[in-house]
């Protein structure tokens, strides 16, 4: 059995759904994944338009819907299939079929012979780009067979940086932004470089608004996490053992400082622009997929925790303190301290009641919590 970490396979067929749940265990027992869905050709087409980088293989079916109402359907439809597979070489296409191989010789003869001997001529070990559809493993082994053979820049990316991408999938982000950095080529333009790292900077933002939304970390902008990484231990809800080690908090952090919203002010997409230094975005990239696959180990370890939650709570004030040479008041709830930045427009006194609504972005940089003035109001008293 093939030991490639994962395959992407898209197929066309207009009766996948019943496939794709028939052999769903087969297709994990090879690594294979049905990376996309296809009743009819053009749906596949518009498919690999987008997503191809992220594409492997494909299995067609040989009568798939015809495009053309006047046409045969085996025959227009796999002569759309001929075009597609012409279009988005070298991802190497597969024939599945529930006729048999001398019903289809019989069936192609309307094809032009290159197409017939893609899928039907024998190759040195005797082996069809064709298989019943009783025989998917013999098919799943030769796709892993060929597609680790080919070996396309993409399949290598996604293959070496395995675990990351199962990350990248469970965050949602966006795979393709990433294997494509990885396998830019030296050729590319200089001003679609510069654009690059703008676009990894969305997929981390993404990240973190996620993390953020599920209460693992204290906040969904990217500078605001990297400063609460900078702080040992900085809640006692999370193990002083689980925070990220300080080397990568020091790459998180040039990361940030690097390709910021300001980043021009640093002359990094001058500097791309002129260099086209193709290395030194790929090893951005590298860097994003190791923070990634931190965060993913992170996340299983405190999603259900949540340490981040907070349930709003009502309190008195019991002191007027001096915060960073500012007034703020002080309350206490359930043993905690929380220093309330002075609100103008919620004027309270040592014993009024106020309602703490959430906590500012330093929660937990100190022995105490800093709830900004957003995040508070008095009582009505009447």
């Amino acid at each position: 059995m093939s030991q490639v970490n994962h395959v992407n396979i898209a197929w066309l067929d207009d009766q996948i759904d019943i496939l794709a749940r028939e052999n769903e265990e087969l297709f994990k027992d090879y690594n294979c994944f049905i990376t996309f869905k296809a009743k009819t050709a053009d749906e596949l087409q518009s498919f690999l338009k987008d997503h191809c980088n992220m594409v492997d293989a494909v299995i067609v079916d040989f009568e798939v819907d015809s495009t053309n109402p006047n046409a045969e359907t085996s025959t227009s439809g796999f002569q759309k299939v001929a075009y597609i597979r012409d279009q988005f070489s070298p991802i190497p296409f597969f024939l599945c079929s529930n006729f048999n191989l001398r019903d289809i010789e019989e069936r192609s003869q309307n094809f032009g012979e290159q197409e017939r001997d893609y899928f039907l001529k024998p190759d040195e070990n005797g082996l069809r780009r064709y298989c019943h559809k009783s025989e998917v493993s013999r098919l799943l082994e030769m796709i892993c067979t060929e597609v680790e053979s080919l070996s396309t820049p993409q399949f290598k990316v996604r293959q070496e940086y395995d675990k990351a991408f199962k990350a990248i999938e469970l965050f949602g982000l966006d795979a393709e932004t990433f294997v494509s950095l990885l396998a830019i080529d030296e050729e590319i333009d200089y001003k679609d470089l510069a654009e690059k790292p703008v676009k990894l900077r969305k997929e981390i933002e993404r990240l973190f608004e996620k993390l953020g939304e599920e209460e693992v970390i204290p906040s969904k902008k990217l500078n605001e996490v990297v400063n609460w990484f900078k702080i040992p231990s900085p809640n006692p809800k999370i193990d002083s053992d689980d925070m990220m080690p300080k080397a990568l908090v020091s790459t998180l952090d040039f990361f940030a400082e690097l390709i910021n919203n300001s980043a021009h002010s640093l002359y990094f997409d001058e500097y791309l622009k002129d260099s086209r230094d193709v290395y030194l975005v790929k090893a951005l990239t590298i860097i994003c997929l190791d923070i990634i696959k931190w965060f993913n180990n992170y996340y299983d370890l405190y999603k259900d925790v949540r340490p981040f939650h907070f349930d709003p709570f009502t309190a008195v004030v019991i002191d007027k303190v001096e915060r960073e040479g500012k007034q703020a008041l002080l309350v206490k709830h359930e043993g905690e301290e929380y220093v309330l930045q002075k609100n103008y427009n919620a004027h309270a006194n040592i014993g009024d009641k106020v309602k703490v609504k959430g906590r500012a972005k330093d929660t937990y940089y100190r022995k105490d919590y800093y709830v900004s003035r957003d995040k508070w109001e008095r009582c009505d008293t009447t």
